[in-house]
């Protein structure tokens, strides 16, 4: 499969900082990947635009030590391609943070 990330938020086709990592509700969110985009510390950002009337752009972090897939479900996102649509299903961290928990792709 041919990897699309993007090697830093300098070679990056969109703005990274229109993506932010968002106050998002838990729950589940059916949203498209617009981007991958390495970060420094053997992260992987994916940047997202919710698949709803208020197409909110928002950033989930994935980590090697689980081949950057989400931490309890999913496809690792490494390999995953720009305009592919996912239900995402979000948790909280002990913090307070977004916790990216499950990913599946949806297929069309």
């Amino acid at each position: 499969m041919h990897e699309t990330t993007v090697r830093d938020w300098n070679d990056a086709a969109i703005d990274p900082g229109a993506f932010p990592e968002i106050d998002l509700p838990e729950g589940v969110v059916t949203a498209i990947l617009i981007q991958t985009i390495w970060g420094k510390a053997q992260n992987l950002f994916s940047c997202f635009m919710m698949e709803d009337r208020t197409r909110q752009r928002f950033r989930l972090e994935t980590f090697r030590d689980k081949d950057y897939a989400p931490d309890e479900n999913g496809p690792s996102l490494r390999y995953a391609q720009p305009g592919e649509r996912y239900r995402l299903t979000i948790g909280r961290s002990v913090e307070g943070r977004p916790t990216f928990l499950k990913a599946e792709r949806i297929d069309g």
